[in-house]
């Protein structure tokens, strides 16, 4: 499938999505202020968590390959698969994404409900898969024919076929929305909890 459609598709969802944050003014005070104040840390928060990500995928790619006997199999599979999703994609993106949660709400925030978290929350998901998608994709169609090792680290969106891809295209962003919003339900509830968040 063209890569153009899979980036419309993957884009789609992104201004209804924080069109319905903005619409919802679950930020306490200063509502306008904030959403644009977490929509750009999420925008940036992104960069050096893919930095982070590609990296570790990379070099993980690399010290692999220098062991022949575990270059294939059901070993590598799991190998892969942990990388990618649980150190590249749990740890490294959440922990961003609740680090510019952390320290653009906690003490600026007003939050009188937990839906004032689920929003904060959202908003930087949002804004980080945007930057996030694009940097998987411009990384895995322009890196050389020499470093194919790193290539073969990343998450191929386009391999699976052209509906999947369309499929995957059109969920991320969506997903990640999802995501945060579970990360904004316990955020919330701390934030509620906090003395500090309630004078």
């Amino acid at each position: 499938m063209n890569l153009t459609i899979i980036l419309i598709a993957a884009y789609l969802p992104l201004f209804p999505l924080l069109f319905l944050i903005l619409r919802s003014r679950s930020f306490g005070k200063g509502s306008r202020r904030i959403f644009f104040k977490l929509l750009f840390l999420g925008l940036l928060a992104a960069v050096p968590a893919f930095l982070m990500a590609a990296g570790g995928l990379g070099a993980a790619a690399v010290i692999f390959r220098l062991f022949p006997e575990n270059a294939e199999g059901k070993q590598a599979a799991l190998f892969s698969v942990l990388l990618r999703y649980v150190l590249a994609g749990a740890l490294i993106e959440e922990a961003w994404k609740h680090f510019i949660l952390r320290i653009s709400t906690w003490k600026q925030m007003t939050m009188e409900t937990v839906g004032d978290g689920i929003a904060a929350a959202a908003v930087v998901g949002t804004a980080f898969s945007a930057v996030l998608y694009l940097a998987w994709q411009a990384a895995y169609h322009v890196l050389p024919p020499d470093l194919e090792i790193l290539r073969s680290a990343m998450p191929d969106f386009l391999s699976a076929g052209p509906v999947a891809s369309f499929i995957h295209a059109l969920l991320f962003i969506p997903s990640h929305f999802g995501y945060a919003g579970l990360m904004g339900v316990l955020y919330g509830f701390d934030a509620n909890t906090d003395p500090s968040t309630s004078e």
